[in-house]
């Protein structure tokens, strides 16, 4: 009986992780076009490789840049050492740094609920086998 609650439960959470998982998504991409304006300043060769710099040029992996400048913007210890040789701060409106941090927090939340939904089903699925 307990097992079917975890079952349901699990299901129903798993469903709602995805539908974040896809608005995580849209504001991600969203986010990615309003920090754009700072590829000027931030995408190049001090603070980002050759390599790094050929491949983050195009969509998807260009989100991947963008995640930098999030770190960035909410003062990650993360990005600190990517960017140790910038020497004026990046000035941006607090809206934006809260956003970048409420994209921060959605994407921890995603992750810790997302895999513990996988690892309830799982076990569920591995128990109504046996």
């Amino acid at each position: 009986m307990l097992l079917d609650e975890i079952g349901y439960w699990a299901f129903w959470l798993a469903f709602i992780s995805i539908i974040a998982i896809f608005i995580h998504f849209i504001y991600w991409n969203i986010l990615h076009i309003y920090l754009k304006k700072h590829d000027s300043i931030l995408f190049k060769e001090p603070y980002f490789s050759v390599n790094e710099l050929a491949v983050y040029s195009s969509w998807p992996l260009s989100l991947v840049k963008t995640t930098a400048y999030i770190l960035l913007l909410t003062n990650s210890g993360i990005s600190k050492k990517r960017f140790i040789k910038l020497n004026d701060p990046i000035s941006e409106s607090k809206t934006i740094i809260y956003l970048c941090h409420i994209w921060k927090i959605s994407l921890i939340l995603i992750v810790v609920v997302f895999s513990s939904c996988m690892i309830w089903v799982g076990i569920d699925m591995l128990i109504l086998k046996s």
